[in-house]
């Protein structure tokens, strides 16, 4: 990217700007805030002097920018300066990078406990990256981890994904005592509540896991971690 920056001289501004997007981004990884602040202003001098606000090649030195905010803990001007990027890499970003965009902005939504917007968001990157031929591999596993973080898992079909809510105290009780073979009735002598209770609070746990039954109940929740 050095090499890029260095040949191209600014004679292509979009090739600057998409480049030092990218440094800022490799800098933020690195916690050189430093590099990063530098790598962001030297873009936006850029953006400004040839009027290329309204370009989607910008999206990058936006998401570098919200990462230094956050790091300096101006959350609210972060969040808006990822909301800019995504409208921004919306107008011809390719699949993968509009992808980063848009998992990069649903972290900072499930922080700030917006966990709907958040969980719309990494859907949304999922189907991009599916569609991409290519996807390499940090994108898709800041998606996975998103996925982790939102509780979000794949159907066995593979097909479209769950979303799963989070248990309530009582429910993750409930869900604890299920591969024990417990009745309902024995559940809740064990917990002091009611059988009818604990039917309420199981019919609660298959509907958040995206499950009919017990048996497949448990399996979910293995695999969310949750058993």
């Amino acid at each position: 990217l050095d090499t890029a920056l260095g040949l191209n001289r600014d004679r292509i501004a979009m090739v600057s700007v998409s480049v030092l997007g990218q440094l800022a981004l490799i800098a933020a990884d690195d916690g050189d805030w430093r590099a990063c602040a530098a790598h962001v202003e030297a873009g936006f001098d850029l953006v400004r002097t040839r009027g290329l606000e309204e370009y989607w090649q910008c999206s990058l030195a936006h998401v570098a920018y919200a990462r230094l905010l956050h790091h300096d803990r101006r959350v609210s001007e972060a969040r808006s300066e990822l909301e800019r990027a995504a409208a921004l890499a919306r107008r011809g970003a390719g699949l993968v990078q509009l992808a980063y965009v848009l998992v990069t902005l649903s972290e900072l939504l499930r922080e700030l406990g917006d966990r709907r917007a958040a969980r719309e968001l990494v859907l949304e990157a999922r189907e991009l990256l599916s569609s991409a031929p290519e996807p390499g591999t940090r994108v898709p596993r800041l998606v996975a981890q998103a996925e982790s973080r939102l509780r979000l898992v794949l159907h066995a079909s593979a097909a479209r994904s769950a979303v799963t809510d989070e248990l309530t105290p009582r429910e993750q009780a409930v869900l604890l005592l299920l591969p024990s073979g417990l009745s309902a009735r024995e559940i809740g002598s064990e917990l002091g509540i009611s059988r009818d209770t604990i039917k309420t609070h199981t019919k609660s746990i298959y509907r958040k896991l995206g499950v009919s039954g017990r048996r497949d109940a448990v399996a979910r929740a293995r695999e969310l971690g949750l058993l």
